[in-house]
């Protein structure tokens, strides 16, 4: 999911340039491209989802031609070490400032937030950067979640980046997963951690001349209206136009969990940009095509 915080006046055109890559064009200067991918790189010590060939995905990922050509990359559920390491030192060359993946340790990191566990998994978040990263924080959700989820450091990175003369403000993140031993699934776990990332990016006290993105899994099902729009609802924003494939999840029938929208911090306005969602296109031999 995408998520734009603009200035009113900065206005947005997004292009479907491929069928990678999401394309950010205020009028006035910036041409962003943005890549959020969920990896689903679980370390093979998880007993239900740690044995999907991780390192060779990884490689096989690391010289994708979707990977290219991008300013920022936003990845979730990249837990696994090995894995990890082998596709961020084959992004590398392109993408040289790259944070640590969230909820490992407090180095690097110029500030650690929210209620970060020892001894415990990360949270799968990497944000890796063409443009310099100026700050970057890690922030561990303080509700925890429920299920699964419980078992990671789950929550979102914040970086600064400037390219050019602009600054842009990304938060990476991966919301509780939908759970069936949850009491509820996962929602109210899910629903705290959106109040969370709002209020954090409420904190900043960013410049409403900045942009404000917000990418990664938010696990937020397009068709459960009710709960969509409590999402729109806590983090204050309006629901965008709609373009391209109708779906972003699932090998045989999808449900759309990215979206792209721009709003002016602390206000309501019209939406100036549409969301486009494309097919996953790494093959494994046990998923098809993701």
């Amino acid at each position: 999911m995408y998520i734009s915080f603009s200035h009113k006046n900065l206005n947005f055109e997004l292009e479907n340039i491929n069928s990678t890559r999401k394309t950010l064009l205020p009028k006035s200067e910036i041409d962003l491209n943005i890549l959020s991918y969920n990896l689903f790189l679980y370390s093979k010590e998880d007993i239900y989802f740690g044995y999907w060939e991780e390192e060779k995905r990884a490689e096989l990922l690391g010289k994708s031609k979707f990977t290219k050509n991008q300013d920022v990359i936003v990845l979730s559920r990249v837990f696994d070490t090995n894995a990890r390491n082998t596709l961020l030192d084959n992004l590398n060359l392109e993408y040289p400032d790259q944070t640590d993946v969230i909820g490992k340790t407090k180095y690097g990191w110029d500030q650690t937030l929210g209620d970060f566990r020892q001894q415990i998994n990360n949270g799968g978040v990497v944000i890796l950067s063409k443009w310099p990263i100026q700050e970057k924080i890690q922030y561990i959700f303080k509700n925890h979640g429920c299920g699964n989820d419980t078992f990671y450091n789950k929550g979102f990175a914040y970086v600064k980046i400037k390219k050019g003369s602009q600054i842009i403000h990304i938060v990476g993140t991966d919301t509780q997963s939908e759970d069936s031993t949850c009491s509820d699934l996962g929602v109210n776990a899910r629903i705290n951690q959106l109040t969370e990332i709002k209020k954090f990016i409420d904190s900043k006290r960013i410049s409403n001349k900045e942009i404000v993105l917000i990418a990664g899994a938010l696990n937020v099902d397009k068709s459960n209206q009710s709960e969509y729009k409590n999402m729109l609802n806590i983090l204050e924003v309006n629901e965008p136009n709609y373009a391209g494939i109708p779906f972003t999840w699932d090998t045989k029938k999808t449900r759309l969990l990215l979206i792209i929208i721009s709003i002016t911090p602390g206000t309501r306005p019209q939406i100036t940009g549409n969301i486009y969602s494309f097919p996953k296109i790494t093959f494994n031999f046990r998923f098809g095509r993701i």
